[in-house]
C-alpha cells in the first residue's frame, strides 16, 4: 500500500516482568468498571438499596465472562 494510511499499532500497553497488560483487556475492564458505577447511580436514584446492587453485581460479571 504505497498511498495509504498504515496502522499499526501494538496490542501491548506495557509490560512488567512476565505480566503484559493488553489494550482490549484493558478498555474491556474500563467499561466494565463505568457500566458498574452506571447502575449503582441509577439503582440509588430510583430508590433502591445497596444490597440490590451488591447481589446483582456477581451474576453480571458471570454473564458478562459467559457472554
Amino acid at each position: 500500500m504505497e498511498n495509504g494510511i498504515l496502522f499499526d499499532v501494538s496490542p501491548t500497553m506495557f509490560t512488567l516482568g512476565p505480566i503484559e497488560l493488553r489494550w482490549y483487556g484493558f478498555f474491556f475492564a474500563m467499561m466494565f468498571w463505568i457500566g458498574v458505577v452506571m447502575f449503582y447511580r441509577s439503582t440509588l436514584r430510583a430508590g433502591y438499596s445497596n444490597n440490590l446492587v451488591k447481589k446483582f453485581l456477581p451474576w453480571v460479571f458471570v454473564c458478562m465472562v459467559l457472554g
